[in-house]
């Protein structure tokens, strides 16, 4: 990497964190789910299927990645997803003895992690292909 994109890069982080933090924030105000585990788990799971497909995405393409990269998957997905929360929330329902609790947002996390994973690779491959046979016509 050249020394004279870093800034350019940095910004793009910089940027790209604050709107996903932004979004977050703005998520936790959701009545009667913003605070409760199921919107950590939705912000994961989500934070999981936008940088799977632009990762996909990414890679089928001929695009250079790297300011897109910074902003969305750096930047963005950086400040918009939450693992130390998932695990403040778990290591808070094991100390008070929900155990049941703290397993089910765990595996399900996981569970649907992997899934969000798994479309979101689909679907920027999908794009990937719908912008070339675009660009063909």
């Amino acid at each position: 990497m050249k020394n004279e994109r870093l800034p350019l890069l940095a910004l793009a982080v910089f940027l790209g964190g604050a709107i996903g933090g932004a979004c977050r924030f703005a998520l936790t105000l959701v009545p009667y789910l913003g605070g409760w585990p199921a919107m950590t788990v939705f912000i994961n799971c989500l934070g999981t299927l936008v940088l799977s497909t632009l990762g996909a995405y990414l890679k089928s393409s001929d695009e250079a990645p790297a300011y897109w990269q910074a902003f969305i998957g750096t930047g963005f997905c950086g400040g918009f997803t939450t693992f130390s929360t998932l695990m403040l929330q778990d290591g808070h329902n094991l100390m008070t003895g929900h155990v049941l609790l703290a397993l089910f947002l765990l595996v399900s996390s996981i569970i649907l992690a992997l899934g969000s994973l798994a479309f979101g690779q689909r679907f920027g491959n999908w794009l990937a292909n719908w912008k070339k046979r675009r660009e063909r016509l």
